[in-house]
């Protein structure tokens, strides 16, 4: 006999689904982005969001609360065999993703540490005193890899702690409660950083690059395809996730309004965090002495990692200990969005797991969390 779902709160959902959608997806990937096409990415991507990654996430949303189901229950009963196969393989592949996910979370929590280190202001001190990375080429064997690193080790094994421990009190007990402080806190932080930092000296240089729209850009092909594909990642749309906390959220709920309402605000936290980057960017160039925005920082995946510690280092020459504040509150800010995806891409599987396969949610968690981590911990070596 299957068990039974608990309904959450129509608010704890909407809370839920935001901030499985908006998490680093929003406040890392978005804004780098905008850094690497600046305006002219704006253009697709709302195309994209209106005609593809909305439409889809009331799909999911209907289906989820209509049925009562996650993914895999309902491919499996929609498509039998090969349904089963491919939501099985659905939710592997997003377990396979989050290994790499979980190493950037764990990235955010060494940067509370370490907030109040002197030399964090330097631009090549996350790549080479936290990531110590030695060499910027494809990893092409296993001895390419490089050392260990404890230190990102350490990070990553908490932040999978933590998602166990949330994780173990359910959709209803744990994922609810826990978004219900996070993304709350999550937004106002966003709204007073993006309020202050655009009273910086500097900021309007980089405001003035971030809505700069080059329109031949528009005809670069991989300028639509990164549109398109932040858009759904942005909507945490394709990774189970919404069929899972749709089928706890009351029956016959009105999924157009709350597609649209998780839409918008993922937009506005991915704009608003698009702002305090540009924000400091422009002042940091500034600080620097530089009018191009462009030569200040190299576009990567610890983009925000560099440029954030040294926007606060500025504003602690100006006000000591004010930028150890503000940074903190920012990569806690970071850390609360990561785990918000990081919750619903994991319970995908625990998910499906739970109520198909009929097993104990703390067997199930044991197993999902185990084999995560272990996979996630090579993305801990130096290189």
């Amino acid at each position: 006999m299957k068990k039974q779902r608990l309904n959450i709160s129509k608010l704890g959902f909407l809370l839920s689904v935001i901030g499985s959608a908006v998490g680093l997806g929003g406040i890392w990937g978005f804004p780098t982005q905008m850094y690497n096409h600046h305006g002219a990415f704006l253009i697709p991507f709302l195309i994209c969001m209106v005609i593809c990654a909305i439409p889809v996430l009331f799909i999911e949303m209907t289906i989820g609360n209509k049925y009562r189901k996650n993914h895999i229950e309902f491919f499996s009963d929609v498509g039998g065999k090969k349904g089963a196969f491919f939501s099985w393989l659905h939710s592997t592949t997003v377990i396979l993703l989050i290994t790499y996910y979980s190493v950037l979370v764990g990235w955010t929590l060494i940067n509370i540490i370490i907030i109040f280190t002197s030399n964090l202001n330097k631009g090549s001190y996350f790549y080479h005193n936290i990531l110590q990375q030695t060499n910027d080429q494809d990893i092409s064997d296993l001895n390419s890899l490089g050392k260990l690193n404890w230190m990102i080790l350490l990070a990553t094994i908490g932040v999978w702690i933590i998602l166990g421990i949330i994780l173990l009190g359910g959709v209803e007990k744990g994922i609810e409660k826990a978004n219900k402080i996070m993304i709350p806190f999550l937004f106002l932080m966003i709204i007073i950083l993006a309020i202050y930092t655009s009273t910086l000296s500097g900021a309007k240089l980089g405001l003035n690059v971030m809505f700069d729209l080059d329109a031949k850009e528009l005809l670069n092909p991989g300028l639509w395809k990164n549109a398109f594909g932040q858009s759904f990642f942005m909507l945490s749309t394709c990774t189970g996730t919404i069929y899972i906390y749709a089928a706890h959220d009351p029956e016959k709920q009105d999924s157009t309004n709350q597609a649209f309402v998780v839409a918008f605000v993922t937009i506005v936290i991915g704009i608003l965090t698009t702002i305090i980057f540009f924000n400091s960017i422009g002042a940091i160039a500034q600080n620097q002495g530089k009018t191009d925005i462009k030569y200040v920082f190299q576009a990567g995946p610890a983009l925000i990692f560099q440029v954030i510690p040294q926007l606060f280092a500025i504003i602690n020459n100006q006000i000591p200990i004010l930028g150890n504040i503000l940074a903190i509150l920012f990569f806690v800010t970071l850390f609360f969005a990561g785990m918000s995806s990081l919750i619903g891409q994991v319970e995908s599987m625990v998910n499906g797991l739970e109520y198909e396969i009929n097993l104990k949610r703390k067997q199930v968690l044991a197993i999902s969390l185990l084999g995560a981590m272990a996979v996630s911990l090579l993305f801990t070596f130096s290189n």
